[in-house]
């Protein structure tokens, strides 16, 4: 194989890598300052809600949306960062 068709095979594979609009992921965490801030608001939102919320039939849904709004650290969804998370554990 000469030079030339070598050096076009690695420039095609270098071509072909993802990137975020090819659907790559490309993900910024977020600032200290945002989570912190985040997590304050879910304190007080949970907190005001709680006289409210405990006599709903539905309060687990509200709870649980308060949690992944606590989890969430970067731009990555929850869902998703929980998932790359636990992929470890089976494989």
């Amino acid at each position: 194989m000469s030079s030339q068709a070598a050096q076009r095979r690695v420039k095609s594979k270098h071509h072909h890598t993802s990137s975020p609009s090819q659907g790559g992921h490309n993900v910024s965490a977020l600032s200290l300052y945002k989570i912190l801030l985040r997590r304050t608001l879910v304190i007080a939102v949970g907190l005001l809600a709680l006289p409210v919320m405990l006599f709903r039939l539905d309060r687990a849904r509200f709870y649980s949306y308060l949690h992944r709004m606590w989890c969430k650290t970067s731009a990555k969804p929850v869902w998703l960062a929980q998932s790359e998370a636990a992929g470890g554990m089976f494989w």
